[in-house]
């Protein structure tokens, strides 16, 4: 009878492991599980049986979580280190910590008689009961937002566009199973809001990685030239008369002011009530647009060159990101004209600021140009309004309100209203703000998180 016994339980270990081996043979040749047209395939009878008991409503939300992880985790290639580190972050932030149970019970997960039981001792993901205490408490949508939108960059240090875009890819990827399998039905409608954020995130977190690099802009840089960088740029041999060490640019000589166009009151450079404009599109599809808009605008390669690269890259003036003196002051003059040469520096604060609308400037004199056959650039009016964003512990202690900043129309072209953008600023006398250092770009539905 013994015998018997034993010879019953070693071929059921046999076929287990004739069938794992049939199911490891079967998933060399399917689907990765990342493709972009990837679709969960539809359930067979006996899947959803197997749901059923593995997903029991009845059950903690704890279990059921930790069991499809599991799952989750073994019908996906993990190929990619990248995906996987990322995936590992997500969970963590989550409450998830990843690494072997220390204690099985001692039970032979061979003799296990259901995938419940299974799953239960093979599972290396376990959630976090203090912070699940409540289940009242659990927000998918919440986890989904702050981890991309504030940890991601501000703590785990993501920051190459691609790795972005993944983070939002693999999240939504496993929303979208969690929702398949029917896991978490009480929190459906969150996960849903969660997998729609993911859409809008992987195109914004590039769009806004693309506006940091970008920025502050040419105009912006002339004017930081003129007033905040001294002739930094300017050539060794020879200092310009052209500008006051004080913060001024008002000894600007009178030959230069003679030769350029009139222009209207410095107050023109002041803020005023702007219209909303259209939001870019929220399709994944856009991104490859927002690439060939930025290669063509900005003229510089996709990473910063490091020292180690810098015999090899000229950093001269090109009155584009860097400018003399002198190139500055013409430049300035061609698009804003003399009296945006005339003003001090009366402020300085570092600032998180809210993109609320943007519009044509048409205040403008002439069309900048600097050499032939350029094109010219189109000025727009950013109307920024200061904002502390949902979980800032800290309200921002400044007098401001809302200002406005002149940019070229191709930097904010594919930004979203809405976007944030923690910088410093300079105000001056006549009206006019400058961009003078740029600390990070945010999501619209950026939140702050305090680790």
């Amino acid at each position: 009878m013994e015998l018997d016994e034993a010879e019953r339980l070693e071929q059921k270990r046999r076929k287990r492991r004739q069938n794992a081996k049939n199911k490891r043979k079967r998933r060399k040749n399917e689907f990765s599980g990342w493709e972009v047209d990837f679709v969960e395939p539809e359930l067979t009878p006996d899947e959803v049986k197997e749901n059923t008991a593995l997903y029991d409503s009845k059950l903690p939300l704890i279990v059921r979580m930790e069991r499809f992880i599991q799952r989750y985790r073994l019908r996906r290639k993990w190929s990619d280190p990248v995906r996987l580190r990322l995936f590992s972050m997500y969970l963590a932030f989550g409450g998830i910590a990843t690494g072997q149970k220390q204690f099985t019970g001692g039970i032979d997960i061979d003799n296990a008689e259901d995938a419940a039981e299974i799953a239960t001792q093979s599972a290396v993901d376990f959630i976090d009961d203090e912070r699940m205490e409540n289940v009242e408490d659990v927000d998918f949508l919440w986890v989904v937002r702050t981890f991309l939108s504030s940890y991601l960059q501000r703590c785990a240090g993501i920051v190459e566009e691609a790795h972005l875009a993944l983070a939002a890819q693999l999240i939504r990827n496993f929303l979208r199973s969690l929702l398949h399998n029917n896991v978490a039905p009480e929190f459906a409608d969150n996960i849903r809001e969660a997998c729609e954020l993911c859409v809008r995130a992987e195109v914004e977190l590039v769009s806004c990685k693309r506006l940091s690099v970008a920025l502050p802009g040419r105009l912006q840089n002339a004017l930081r030239a003129i007033y905040t960088e001294r002739g930094l740029w300017d050539p060794q041999e020879r200092e310009s008369s052209m500008f006051n060490y004080s913060g001024s640019a008002a000894s600007v000589t009178e030959s230069t002011m003679t030769d350029a166009e009139t222009v209207a009151p410095s107050s023109s450079f002041t803020a005023t009530d702007s219209p909303t404009i259209t939001s870019t599109s929220e399709t994944a599809a856009a991104v490859p647009e927002v690439e060939n808009m930025w290669e063509e605008d900005v003229n510089t390669p996709a990473t910063e060159p490091t020292a180690m690269s810098s015999a090899t890259v000229s950093l001269h003036a090109d009155a584009v990101r860097r400018f003399t003196t002198e190139q500055a002051i013409e430049y300035v003059t061609n698009v804003l004209g003399p009296t945006a040469l005339g003003g001090n520096i009366v402020d300085s604060e570092d600032l998180l600021v809210r993109l609320e609308s943007v519009r044509p400037w048409t205040n403008r004199v002439a069309m900048p140009t600097s050499g032939p056959g350029e094109v010219p650039e189109q000025l727009v009016e950013a109307s920024l309004r200061v904002s502390d964003p949902p979980g800032s512990l800290y309200p921002q202690q400044t007098k401001r309100t809302q200002f406005v900043v002149l940019f070229e129309n191709s930097l904010l072209t594919n930004v979203r209203i809405g976007t944030y953008l923690e910088a410093t600023f300079k105000f001056l006398d006549n009206g006019l703000v400058i961009l003078d250092s740029t600390m990070s770009v945010m999501p619209t539905f950026y939140e702050e998180y305090d680790d």
